[in-house]
């Protein structure tokens, strides 16, 4: 009896088994090696992930991935990358910094992921999280306080340095850029960044979008 595979099927068993058979980690293919910068301590972290409300990859990646990069002590930082960006940005860290619950994050991305014309200005998608169980008074003054402001220029900043040029991106320790894209795939992905948090010089410091958000002392 003959077995008979699509062509996509076969090429995606393919390139596992190509995957299986070499290093998982090879510089300039699975991961970009940054250049060697001084990073602000508030960013320092094993893991630094950018995402973006609206983004359903970076909903992907949270779905499969979420629990495992909280046991890694990821930061999750809101991609400023286009200015229309900016609004869901605000919110994100006017959540953190109001100390909403973490699954807020997974809930907003999951309702525009299901609404994809809704709005990405900051008052429907305060509305949004207000819904979803955000204290509206919190919210509403979190938003408006000046260090917001000075925390996403920073996250700017940090973005432009790092050469980041899409979401969901990943910074590993500070030295390494890897995304979706270079890995492949979610599981490679997650391969992937185990191998770059094994490597050398490993930075033990974890630092929270709250405390980036604070006001500076």
């Amino acid at each position: 009896m003959k077995l008979f595979l699509p062509v996509t099927l076969l090429a995606l068993m393919a390139s596992s088994l190509l995957w299986a058979a070499e290093d998982p980690v090879r510089e300039n293919r699975q991961y970009l090696k940054l250049p060697d910068k001084p990073v602000a301590d508030e960013f320092r972290a094993p893991i630094v992930q950018f995402v973006y409300y609206g983004c359903d990859a970076c909903l992907k990646v949270e779905q499969e991935l979420g629990a495992w990069l909280d046991e890694e002590r990821v930061l999750r930082l809101p991609s400023v990358l286009r200015p229309a960006w900016r609004p869901a940005a605000k919110l994100w860290l006017a959540l953190e910094r109001i100390d909403a619950d973490p699954a807020i994050h997974r809930q907003i991305m999951e309702a525009l992921s299901a609404a994809p014309d809704a709005s990405m200005k900051l008052e429907p998608l305060l509305a949004l999280a207000v819904e979803l169980g955000a204290d509206e008074e919190a919210l509403q003054a979190a938003i408006t306080e000046p260090e917001l402001y000075k925390a996403l220029a920073r996250i700017d900043a940090l973005s432009d340095a790092w050469d980041v040029r899409g979401v969901p991106a990943f910074i590993v320790n500070g030295r390494f850029y890897t995304d979706a894209n270079l890995t492949g795939t979610l599981d490679h992905l997650r391969r992937v960044l185990q191998a770059l948090i094994d490597m050398p010089g490993q930075k033990d410091i974890s630092i929270s979008a709250a405390q980036i958000a604070a006001p500076a002392d």
